[in-house]
């Protein structure tokens, strides 16, 4: 196994934290919720539009999960009728739904009103959605779908949205990005079908924005990343041989690539980071092949550095 004694300082309190997080956060059964079992309930009628007429409905799993900005409770509901049976799973958080997928065990669902094609159906969703949360800005979303012939996928930003259609032979799925100065953040709206399961996920608001700035530049941040490792070198260790330090590598600077993302800071909040992946010249010891840095876009401060490992034969960048 390859160790890193270099970026032991960036391992070790992860390893703290996700180990702090297990001994905390485990989530553990509850009594039900009975507000958040109304609300499912709600959504799955009112929302989805299943026919909870024809099926005998029971709570087959609840749990909670107390983290430190949130409260995370999901309910397992099972839905049988002697034509089929569903599993229907939402996810709360304070008490606001961001996650509903509904498996169709056996047989087939019933609905309210009868199925119509997948677009009418998505923005049907979207529609009935609006009028549950009494979100107007869904309003944006719902006009983007219209525009939308289906014929082929589709990817379009409007305003600080990144809407895509895609059709496979497996499933489709409608999603909006948040992309605010063309910086990717976790919120995000999906609607999609797989057969006859249903799938449906709003983060929109689930992930607090710290900051949508970019004050850094693309050339800008790779000056950084490149000044950062201008005396970087990393020990590697494998198995009973000899340690190795690899200095001196070269870059090859026209294969730099860039991503705008976010990650959270201490404060639990998003913000935006260039990703500067560095290709090396050849592999180095380790099969290391490219080193990668984040910098923060909105400060232009240091973030992260870490080595990409080739796990199959040959260079990756050739």
């Amino acid at each position: 196994m390859v160790q890193l004694k270099r970026i032991q300082k960036f391992l070790l309190p992860a390893v703290l934290v996700m180990a702090t997080t297990i001994l905390i956060f485990v989530p553990y059964a509850h009594s039900v919720d009975a507000s958040i079992e109304e609300k499912a309930l709600s959504f799955i009628k009112e929302v989805v539009q299943l026919d909870l007429s024809k099926y005998e409905v029971k709570i087959k799993d609840y749990f909670e999960e107390y983290l430190e900005h949130t409260v995370k409770k999901d309910i397992t509901c099972s839905l049988k009728s002697a034509e089929g049976n569903l599993t229907v799973i939402c996810q709360f958080a304070n008490s606001s739904l961001y996650y509903c997928v509904m498996y169709v065990n056996e047989g087939k669902a019933f609905y309210i009103q009868p199925l119509s094609t997948i677009f009418d159906r998505a923005i049907g969703i979207l529609e009935r959605y609006k009028k549950w949360t009494r979100d107007e800005s869904l309003n944006e979303m719902i006009s983007t779908l219209k525009s939308v012939d289906g014929s082929e996928n589709v990817t379009m930003t409007v305003g600080d949205w990144q809407f895509k259609f895609l059709i496979t032979s497996q499933y489709v799925k409608f999603s909006w990005m948040y992309i605010p100065n063309k910086i990717l953040y976790p919120n995000c709206l999906i609607i999609s079908f797989a057969g006859n399961n249903f799938y449906f996920v709003d983060e929109r608001s689930l992930y607090k924005i710290g900051n949508t700035e970019l004050r850094l530049s693309r050339d800008e941040a790779i000056a950084v990343a490149l000044k950062h490792l201008e005396n970087y070198s990393f020990e590697i260790f494998m198995g009973d041989q000899p340690s190795i330090i690899v200095q001196n590598f070269t870059i090859v600077k026209e294969k730099i690539t860039t991503e705008l993302l976010s990650w959270p800071r201490e404060d639990g909040a998003q913000y935006p980071y260039w990703k500067v992946d560095l290709p090396l010249d050849k592999l180095y010891p380790g099969n290391i092949y490219a080193i990668c840095v984040n910098v923060w876009a909105d400060t232009g401060s240091f973030s992260l550095c870490a080595i990409r490992i080739r796990r199959k034969l040959g260079h990756p960048n050739k």
